[in-house]
């Protein structure tokens, strides 16, 4: 709103919202992607449509110009690729300054594979969200509502149960 603010007083000393102030402020950023282009325009509608309900001659740009035409490619895991990623997150090595490291990346990326959870969500889950009798594990503010999340494998709860390493084998110990 800063930037529409700003552009205006370049522009026009008239306290309107007008179409060549919202295409100036379109070109202002050419670089963004067609979805942040939305966003932006999501905001900036909202505005307009408010400056129109107070002075009745403001411009409300039209939304149906904008298509959500994203060019992601989601990237389909082989089996191989999997089981390379599970292996070497069970094989991460024991670091003094990240002690806890070995036990936690391997859990995430269980959980993201198995359950389908996103990133986020897995990373503000907490101990009380976790029932490992019933195998529920309830996301908060996730995408969409709370709700109850049940693994489709029994792999998660077999990692959890899965005594944790306290440090690398030696070769004294590994005889």
């Amino acid at each position: 709103m800063q930037e529409l603010d700003c552009l205006s007083k370049e522009l026009s000393d008239a306290p309107v919202v007008t179409k060549e102030l919202i295409d100036a402020w379109d070109l202002l950023k050419p670089y963004l992607s067609n979805r942040s282009k939305i966003v932006r325009h999501n905001a900036i509608r909202a505005f307009a449509k408010f400056a129109y309900t107070q002075d009745g001659i403001s411009y409300v740009p039209d939304t149906s110009k904008l298509k959500n035409s994203s060019t992601f490619t989601p990237h389909i895991f082989t089996v191989e690729e999997i089981r390379r990623l599970l292996y070497a997150a069970d094989n991460l090595p024991v670091r003094n300054n990240a002690p806890t490291r070995h036990l936690v990346i391997p859990a995430v990326i269980r959980l993201l594979y198995c359950c389908g959870f996103r990133i986020g969500e897995v990373l503000r889950l907490r101990v009380k969200d976790v029932d490992l009798d019933t195998g529920i594990i309830t996301v908060h503010n996730g995408k969409g509502a709370s709700m109850p999340s049940s693994p489709t494998r029994p792999m998660p709860a077999a990692a959890a149960a899965r005594p944790p390493r306290t440090a690398a084998p030696t070769k004294s110990t590994a005889a």
